[in-house]
């Protein structure tokens, strides 16, 4: 069991965990944006995609697939939760505009998906979407669109989190970004396990950048965060993203 020394600084703690020296601490980087808020006063998420994040009512099979054809054969990284809400990570080879299952035979199932990422030494050339359907038009899922990411950032840009069983995150920083021009208020929402979203943290930004450095927000184990933002004005693109330091319940003693 690691012992975490209490005259350490924050600072400290961070890099440890960072550099991978704190059995059981894992440092998350959570990154979210999204290029259109459309309608002043209205909350988004911060994901590239329309619409709020979706989260699965239970675990299934998920579905991945590219804009372009193109993409055949090249892997995607997956990070996320199974059915009993424990880490799990692969690869999935991509069948071009198709759509594909996780890694036969396994086949895993997914209740949570915190992070995709291309996985190969070359770039895609379409965006690539994880979907709940196996019907999809041009890549794109008919269904809904549970993580993606856009051909130019080559990673998932979705201000979203589950935290695994048996762990709990402890939210470091919280930082927003909002267009020239406009004012975003950020919100940090967070669900616990069986209960509703609520707002834990606000703080509002002006054509820049804001942070919240926090002397640690827990959050107990299977609770989704997101991120979301509302701006003063149409159309308005916001960038927010959290610093999480993830323990598990059973290695740490402070």
């Amino acid at each position: 069991m690691t012992k975490i020394d209490r005259s350490l600084t924050q600072d400290n703690i961070e890099l440890l965990a960072n550099l991978g020296y704190l059995d059981g601490v894992t440092y998350q980087r959570v990154f979210g944006s999204n290029p259109d808020m459309g309608t002043s006063g209205t909350a988004y998420d911060m994901i590239e995609t329309s619409g709020d994040v979706y989260f699965l009512p239970s675990a299934q099979v998920v579905h991945f697939s590219s804009t372009l054809i193109g993409d055949a054969g090249k892997e995607i990284f997956i990070e996320g939760l199974d059915a009993n809400w424990v880490y799990q990570s692969e690869t999935v080879t991509l069948d071009a505009t198709n759509p594909t299952t996780t890694t036969a035979p396994t086949l895993n199932t997914y209740i949570r998906i915190n992070t995709i990422c291309n996985n190969n030494s070359t770039l895609t050339v379409g965006d690539i979407y994880v979907g709940d359907t196996t019907s999809v038009t041009v890549g794109v899922p008919n269904g809904n669109v549970l993580i993606s990411f856009a051909v130019e950032h080559q990673l998932s840009k979705n201000g979203h989190y589950s935290v695994p069983i048996e762990h709990y995150g402890m939210i470091c920083h919280m930082y927003g970004n909002s267009g020239r021009g406009f004012e975003v208020e950020f919100d940090l929402i967070v669900r616990e396990f069986g209960k509703v979203f609520r707002s834990l943290l606000h703080f509002a930004v002006y054509q820049s950048q804001g942070t919240l450095d926090l002397n640690y927000v827990r959050i107990p184990p299977k609770s989704d965060i997101k991120i979301r933002g509302t701006a003063d004005g149409n159309n308005a693109h916001a960038i927010g993203s959290l610093c999480i330091l993830q323990i598990h319940e059973n290695k740490v003693n402070v």
